[in-house]
């Protein structure tokens, strides 16, 4: 068996980049396996399987927002790592993000987002939901002690698009996504 091994440079990253790059690298692929799981189970319930689900509306991951400090940096490792596809960049005079998605167009995106600010409002983990009740979610996550940084509400000009941000309680931001 021949082991073939691709090496790749990222000098002058910066030392704080690359740890936090391992931590959220650990993150992102635990959100994307959660991800494959959810088509799993779907499978499993169309082939007459019981899916269990405690809950009455249905919850998919849509994306890991990762927070970057070096956006142009973040997009070289994750083409180069795990050969993420550039979907599409966003520049605001706020954040600078980046959307990945893998070869499976089916898989939850990966948001790299770079803070231009000097107060950030992101957690160390933003995780986006697909769900069919926003307000639901919410008021679930208030429940088990969660903040909410924006209630269920509808996003302008955007037709039934309903966006809520909340945070759950060890810090990470968690968005409900209604479409």
């Amino acid at each position: 068996m021949q082991v073939l091994s691709r090496r790749i440079s990222f000098r002058g990253l910066g030392e704080s980049f690359m740890k936090k790059t391992s931590r959220l690298f650990a993150i992102t692929c635990s959100a994307m396996l959660l991800s494959f799981s959810n088509v799993a189970c779907a499978h499993a319930h169309e082939e007459g399987e019981e899916a269990k689900n405690t809950s009455t509306t249905e919850l998919s991951v849509a994306a890991v927002v990762v927070p970057v400090d070096n956006i142009q940096a973040a997009e070289t490792f994750y083409e180069e790592t795990l050969g993420a596809v550039l979907v599409r960049r966003s520049n605001t005079e706020k954040y600078n993000e980046s959307i990945f998605g893998l070869q499976d167009s089916t898989s939850a995106r990966l948001v790299l987002i770079e803070d231009l600010t000097d107060k950030s409002e992101l957690g160390p983990v933003r995780i986006v939901f697909n769900t069919q009740d926003a307000k639901a979610r919410v008021e679930a996550l208030k429940q088990a002690g969660g903040d909410v940084q924006r209630e269920a509400i509808p996003v302008p000009n955007a037709g039934s698009l309903i966006i809520a941000i909340t945070t759950d309680p060890f810090g990470n931001t968690l968005e409900f996504i209604q479409r």
